[in-house]
């Protein structure tokens, strides 16, 4: 039973006018059709059940459960921004069936804004009134309208299948990681993990030997080859010197004369001597000494009687020598503007970082000796042409050149002089050339003594553990491209063996400390209990699998699709695609069971909106432009109401239902009588226009 009153106030501006609802509406059943002229107060009746019921708060949560021009009469209503409160009313509803009686009262007076509601005498509010009921206010619409509300409901359903299905992925998602802290679990992984380092601290260990050994084998080798080469420099120093001491020994002079040209010559052979040695050193460091023409210059120089060309030739061969090494230093600076040299520099720069990057080739015995003399070559052609290098190296080579050029001149100026001191005879001015390079050479000769001493306590240790001559054969035989270096090339090679024998310890021993840490953490895992449901980690990650492929099928693949059917895209991308829209009109067509067509009511099979045809079970096909506004409405109705919740009492409002005759309206009243009767129905109200006012009740 609804008991009714209300008065709704209106200011037309020049007056308040009061309507105060009719006396046949104070009392009637909860399931009714009223049909009446339009002063009679039916929707004012309708607005004030929708506000009592939370209306405007069940149209934020679900604009499609209010109908969007009847949602701004119910602001209108109560619009807190109207100078004075326009609507009074008091609304009481009382459902009994099945022995159970509920109550729901709702007042509301003129002096104040604000709706009391009470459900069985309690007060109530939206979040509690929910929970239990809903509400539906609504214009019926046409049938194809409503189908495309069912579209958009099932892709919110289906949203809010896809948002529990991820929750629980979630949920399980966390279980499972927690199943990562399983002992049992750990110590699979860790004790494979431990395998693999062990396996790479075996061959650290095994690489970090043949690194040290044979580093150790070429540190020996290094302290033979520089007592070598001072031996041999002595043997050949030697009978220089000697040489030199016995023309000294022959020359009549008087040790006592003293004059200015006699110190420039001295000062010139002294460092004649020192020039020729320097300009040596930097034509070997640059790699060019082997080539023909410098070698033959070389030759040339270490030939020359120096002292007869300064003071009988005026220095002319020995200028001639520098010259042509200075004239072939340029020849190869002019290469390096070459391009195709330039393209070679930086092929060979890159193949050349290529192959230090892969230290595990040059380290193997089968390939890398041959590989170390490749970069060794390369290394020299680099050395001779990359601009960096060549411009370092030459550099110093000109500025040796010009010394020598230099000191030429001063020792034929001295030699010119002669003539001019009186002091110095030309027996003098030769012995003073050969004094200056008897005290070079006898420099030298010592400091080689020195270092032959130094370099044989090392020699005797050597002697002690090993026959000498046989390690030369076998570091040849076991480092053929060590062994072929020169002095400086060795030193260079040993550093970088140092350097990869000094890593190589390094990661030895940060594997083996890694190594006892995990044998640690595995040791202490044994002692730890396996967590919950770690016997069914294979059936929850077999679970999760499936959960991600829904999740990604409502969260993306579907959607696609349901974009796909609101389009009316009549293909279809893949049988996934088909599927999908045969089990959603499916769906849609249980919200409709039934149609009434051409006054004949049938049961529906499918409905397609694709296609815009309902099929029915006896076999018929019927296209949505053949039916009526009212059967289309009734169509519609049925839709909405056989949509309802039933674990909810629900409250269904419908207006501006005129269009539909008595043979469109007498499902839906026959529907919603039997949803009062399997409490499903908490109030149904159906609203129409008419010239007399007539209220049924459908529970009778």
């Amino acid at each position: 039973m609804i008991k009714y009153k209300s008065t709704l106030l209106e200011d037309d501006t020049k007056n308040i006018n009061e309507f105060v609802s009719d006396d046949e509406l104070n009392n009637i059943d909860n399931v009714v059709a009223i049909e009446g002229p339009n002063d009679f107060g039916k929707s004012i009746l309708l607005h004030c059940i929708a506000v009592s019921a939370y209306g405007l708060d069940f149209f934020k949560e679900d604009p499609k459960k209010i109908n969007e021009e009847l949602k701004k009469k119910l602001d209108w209503l109560l619009d807190p921004e109207d100078k004075f409160s326009k609507l009074e009313y008091n609304l009481d509803i009382t459902y009994d069936r099945g022995g159970s009686e509920i109550k729901f009262t709702s007042n509301k007076s003129l002096d104040k804004r604000e709706i009391d509601r009470k459900l069985n005498d309690n007060y109530t509010t939206f979040n509690n009134f929910k929970k239990d009921f809903n509400l539906i206010y609504d214009i019926p619409s046409n049938p194809t309208k409503r189908l495309e509300e069912l579209l958009v409901e099932s892709e919110v359903k289906l949203n809010d299948i896809h948002n529990i299905v991820d929750n629980f992925n979630n949920y399980l998602s966390e279980i499972d990681e927690s199943l990562n802290t399983d002992p049992e679990e750990q110590l699979k992984v860790l004790n494979e993990e431990l395998r693999c380092l062990k396996e790479s601290r075996e061959t650290s260990r095994i690489q970090y030997g043949g690194l040290n050994q044979k580093l150790n084998s070429l540190k020996n080798y290094q302290v033979i080859r520089d007592y070598d080469s001072i031996i041999n420099n002595l043997k050949g120093n030697e009978p220089k010197l000697k040489q030199i001491k016995s023309k000294l020994d022959s020359l009549k002079r008087s040790k006592e004369t003293t004059s200015r040209s006699k110190s420039i010559i001295r000062d010139f052979y002294g460092n004649a001597e020192d020039y020729d040695d320097e300009l040596l050193t930097l034509l070997d460091d640059l790699g060019i000494d082997g080539d023909k023409k410098i070698k033959d210059q070389i030759g040339e120089l270490n030939d020359l009687d120096k002292p007869n060309d300064i003071k009988n030739n005026e220095g002319k061969k020995y200028l001639n020598i520098v010259h042509e090494i200075k004239m072939y230093c340029n020849e190869l600076k002019r290469d390096v503007v070459d391009q195709t040299v330039n393209e070679n520099i930086k092929f060979l720069q890159a193949l050349k970082d290529a192959i230090k990057d892969r230290p595990e080739i040059i380290d193997t015995d089968d390939i890398g000796p041959d590989i170390q003399n490749f970069l060794s070559t390369i290394d020299k052609y680099l050395k001779k042409h990359a601009d960096s290098e060549f411009q370092a190296n030459f550099d110093n080579i000109f500025t040796s050149i010009e010394k020598i050029e230099n000191n030429i001149s001063n020792g034929v100026a001295a030699y010119s002089n002669l003539s001019e001191d009186d002091n110095l005879s030309d027996e003098d001015s030769n012995y003073e050339a050969l004094r200056a390079q008897y005290d070079h050479l006898n420099a030298k000769i010592k400091d080689l003594k020195a270092k032959e001493k130094t370099s044989r306590v090392n020699i005797d240790k050597l002697k002690e553990v090993q026959d000498l001559d046989s390690f030369k054969t076998a570091i040849r035989g076991n480092y053929p491209d060590a062994a072929k270096l020169s002095n400086d090339e060795f030193v260079d090679n040993l550093k970088s063996l140092e350097s990869k024998t000094r890593n190589e310890r390094q990661n030895f021993n940060g594997l083996n400390m890694t190594v006892e840490g995990k044998e640690k953490i595995i040791e202490k895992l044994k002692t730890e209990k396996r967590p919950q449901y770690s016997s069914e980690r294979e059936s929850i990650e077999t679970l999760l699998n499936e959960l991600n492929s829904i999740i990604f099928n409502t969260g993306n693949q579907f959607k696609a699709y349901f974009k796909s059917i609101t389009s009316s895209k009549s293909a279809v991308e893949n049988d996934t695609e088909e599927k999908f829209r045969k089990s959603l009109f499916r769906y849609i067509s249980t919200k409709t069971p039934t149609i009434n067509h051409a006054g004949n009511d049938y049961e529906v099979e499918l409905i397609d909106p694709i296609k815009k045809t309902i099929a029915t079970k006896d076999g018929r096909t019927i296209p949505f432009q053949s039916f009526g506004t009212g059967k289309s409405q009734s169509a519609s109705l049925l839709n909405r109401i056989n949509s309802l919740d039933p674990s909810k009492k629900n409250i269904v409002l419908f207006d501006e239902i005129a269009h539909m005759d008595d043979e469109s309206l007498k499902p839906i009243k026959t529907r919603l009588k039997e949803l009062y009767e399997e409490g499903t129905l908490f109030v149904g109200i159906l609203v129409q226009k008419g010239s007399k006012v007539k209220i049924e009740s459908l529970l009778t």
